[in-house]
């Protein structure tokens, strides 16, 4: 089979090509611990592998894969640890058997042993075990108490274990790990209340999550949740009892430290720690507080507060390499894996998914004419997957989103969903100008305290464990600073959270400013290289984490997604809430933007410009002329078009040479909306 038809099957499977690990030094695996050194033969008790603490009591060092892993290029590092061993007692395995012995000491945890029979060909399909973000444990123990672990293994099990394996399984140490799948929160929840119904009592339920989590923490994390989720449901003792067993009982200490070390098993202990706090106090919850406080590195003897402080462990997630995260662009079209995601360009890994980013292009800001100046942002911006177009989302999940049928929060929907074109789908994501990060169908920005922080705010009120999941485990933390008059959030301030440090405000700037807040920036990836240049590629040519973080929240959070929808039909109540005042005639915004079409218009432009948007208005009415009454006292229908013609004249949007084309296309796409132009149509006011 050719590399490239080879390639294609493996595409097809859902799969990657596993050949990255044999082009450099790197494993492209996560250890625990980070670094193993000075392996030296002595006893090992951990002869039954798996997660048995009854067969393997001891801490074991153990690999977590990432998708360019094998277990072959797992056993390359393996054996050289191993030949390193000084006057080995007995012969050291060559790779191949130290392959064997790794699968052979993980078959049945991997579900391989049930699968493969002497007349049974193997296959991706039936290794349904082998994924990304995978625990490989191997017998080789260590003391994590010890401030320098002793490694020690024993050569003559390895010995055994590839005997025992023998050469019927070599087809499987070649193949890389299945992909991920993203998330779907209704079949979390039913795994959830599964599990939690199929218990016999809390140490059951208990018993499972951890072996589950264990295995695959990248796997199992949006299931765990849902089961604390399904435990919020009980009373005060019953959800103290399930959490002080699984912290005190189930897990052991150095298990608890192995996932604090994980970005998805980090995320895991967060919400039991938050859950920790809000029950009663007794010496189990004590336990359990000062056992989460020495795996997550926080303070010993008291509760902290995790948005307030942060633990002085920084969790991992798992690794790929350069080849791997920036990939060719497809020509002409790319393929892609079975999330739906891309499987050309840029890509990084976010809780063992991988996440297409975008592509990275340099988007130039004009600051002066004479002598032409330009301010450049380098970074990913993508319009999202095509089965997340806020129409479609909208049609789809109306019960959701509009479950009253309320005539007014449908007509913003319908505006919502015609302007959505000119900013994205509800996956999209930007780090390509001055506003940092934008994502969404709105394309809210993060330089302000007014547009994304909003939306993240309400995300953390609603769904604490989702906002953790997706912003919170990596540092970013909000404060409310102003709400709006129907008691939403205004204003919200961005915080950093550093590991170990105390929650610091992140200062934003004007929305009409270029500037980039340099703590902001900063702490999404950014670099300035100079007062002209930004960028959010990196000199390896990979890019800040923080578009593929987006991207899997915006696709993982099913609250995140009607957030979106709810907060781009809000933006009609924050226009009108800023009191915007006409010193020429004595009218409201409401009162002047009245059809669908004028509705539309107003949207987009305070979406793309708002700082222009009160300014066109008022240059609008000086074109239409003095307001025109009838007999009712209302502004006349004739006078009302007049002005919304004028408005759409005026409509500018900040830009380059090139703004008439800008405002060309954006206004072009929404004429084509074919929508309303009929004064008073509108009635989302």
């Amino acid at each position: 089979m050719s590399a490239s038809l080879a390639a294609a099957v493996l595409d097809g499977l859902g799969l990657l090509p596993a050949n990255a690990q044999n082009a450099g030094t790197t494993l492209p695996a996560l250890s625990w611990p980070p670094l193993v050194a000075g392996l030296t033969e002595g006893s090992v008790r951990t002869t039954g592998g798996g997660w048995d603490r009854a067969t393997s009591p001891s801490s074991r060092v153990t690999l977590f894969a990432g998708p360019e892993l094998t277990i072959a290029g797992l056993a390359a590092t393996v054996h050289a640890w191993l030949a390193a061993i000084p006057s080995p007692s007995v012969a050291v395995p060559d790779a191949d058997a130290t392959a064997r012995a790794v699968l052979a000491y993980n078959l049945t945890d991997l579900g391989a042993d049930s699968i493969i029979t002497a007349s049974a060909a193997a296959s991706p399909a039936r290794f349904p075990g082998w994924q990304v973000g995978r625990a490989v444990p191997l017998p080789v123990e260590f003391d994590p108490a010890a401030s320098t672990p002793a490694f020690v293994t024993d050569l003559t099990l390895w010995n055994t274990l590839a005997a025992t394996a023998g050469t019927a399984q070599d087809s499987l140490l070649g193949y890389p790990p299945e992909l991920l799948r993203s998330p779907v929160a209704a079949d979390d929840r039913v795994w959830a209340q599964g599990a939690v119904a199929a218990a016999a009592d809390v140490a059951a339920l208990c018993a499972v999550l951890r072996l589950a989590t264990l295995r695959n923490p990248s796997g199992q994390v949006f299931r765990t949740l849902a089961v604390l989720l399904e435990i919020d449901q009980g009373s005060d003792s019953d959800r103290a009892a399930f959490l002080t067993t699984l912290i005190n009982t189930t897990f052991a200490a150095d298990e608890l430290q192995l996932l604090a070390t994980l970005s998805a098993g980090a995320i895991v202990l967060r919400a039991l720690y938050r859950r920790l706090g809000a029950v009663p106090g007794s010496a189990d919850v004590t336990a359990a507080i000062d056992a989460l406080n020495s795996a997550l590195g926080l303070p010993p003897g008291v509760s902290s507060d995790l948005t307030q402080q942060g633990p002085s462990v920084v969790p991992r997630e798992l690794v790929a390499s350069p080849t791997w995260r920036v990939r060719a662009d497809a020509t002409p079209k790319p393929g892609y894996d079975v999330n739906g995601e891309r499987t050309d360009g840029y890509h990084d890994l976010v809780l063992g998914r991988a996440i297409y980013c975008g592509k990275v292009g340099t988007y130039p800001v004009k600051l002066n004419t004479v002598p032409v100046t330009y301010r450049r942002f380098t970074g990913p911006a993508y319009v999202g997957n095509s089965p997340w177009k806020a129409a479609t989302f909208i049609a789809a999940n109306s019960g959701d989103i509009n479950a009253g049928a309320d005539a007014r929060l449908a007509a913003r929907l319908a505006v919502v969903a015609a302007i959505a074109g000119n900013e994205g789908n509800v996956d999209a994501v930007r780090l390509q100008d001055g506003a940092i990060l934008a994502l969404g169908i709105q394309q809210w920005s993060a330089n302000s305290d007014d547009e994304l922080t909003p939306l993240l705010w309400q995300l953390l009120q609603t769904a604490p464990d989702e906002f953790d999941a997706h912003f919170g485990v990596y540092g970013l933390g909000l404060r409310l600073s102003r709400s709006l008059s129907d008691g939403s959030p205004g204003a919200v301030t961005m915080v950093s959270i550093p590991p170990g440090g105390a929650a610091t405000a992140m200062p934003s700037v004007p929305p009409s400013k270029p500037e980039a807040p340099p703590g902001r920036l900063a702490f999404f990836g950014g670099i300035q290289a100079d007062p002209l240049t930004y960028t959010f590629v990196g000199a390896d040519g990979t890019l800040t984490p923080w578009a593929a973080r987006v991207r899997f929240a915006e696709l993982a959070s099913r609250t995140l997604q009607i957030l979106e929808i709810a907060e781009a039909a809000h933006r009609f109540s924050k226009i009108k809430d800023a009191g915007w005042k006409f010193t020429a005639v004595p009218y409201t915004v409401d009162q002047l933007i009245t059809s669908v079409q004028g509705a539309a218009l107003l949207l987009d432009q305070h979406i793309n410009s708002p700082a222009n948007a009160l300014a066109d208005l008022k240059a609008a009415l000086t074109v239409a002329g003095t307001p025109v009454t009838g007999a009712d006292g209302k502004l006349a229908d004739t006078w009302l078009s007049t002005y919304e013609a004028a408005y759409q004249a005026k409509i500018h949007y900040p830009g380059d040479d090139a703004t008439q084309k800008i405002k060309n296309t954006r206004q072009g796409r929404i004429l084509a909306q074919s929508l309303s132009t009929t004064p008073r149509s509108f009635v989302g006011w």
